[in-house]
């Protein structure tokens, strides 16, 4: 019995929703279930668990589309290339997800961390000098 499949689109969808659970995921593991702020002091966006979320189903779809079935995937013929989407790819969105995440959270944290030592680096300077 053969069925209609999935279109590109749909494929694309299930990606992002496993890249997403994959963000989610890395919110629970951390206990970093936040908002998104913005640090005036660091001026850096603190993405929080929405942009954790965000980051790790556009990382997934991405990933998927550079290194899955995708990657030889003709858009000027796709009647001839037939898109495959197995358990294995979407198992890897979910985990690409959660590293993606991650990522994101580490890019704020290190932003913030410089700040933080700039700070300290000048307040000890004004010590230094009376």
């Amino acid at each position: 019995m053969k069925g209609t499949g999935m279109t590109l689109l749909n494929c694309i969808e299930c990606v992002s929703a496993c890249g997403a659970i994959g963000g989610a995921a890395a919110c629970f593991h951390r206990d970093q279930i936040l908002f998104p702020k913005y640090d005036k002091e660091a001026k850096v966006l603190v993405p929080g668990a929405i942009g954790t979320v965000v980051v790790g189903a556009v990382a997934a779809a991405f990933v998927w589309a550079l290194y899955g079935p995708l990657s030889t995937y003709d858009v000027a013929n796709p009647a001839i290339t037939p898109i495959t989407l197995t358990v294995q790819q979407l198992g890897i969105s979910g985990l690409t997800g959660f590293g993606g995440g991650r990522t994101l959270t580490y890019l704020a944290q290190k932003q913030i961390d410089r700040s933080s030592r700039d700070s300290i680096s000048k307040a000890f300077k004004k010590v230094l000098k009376k």
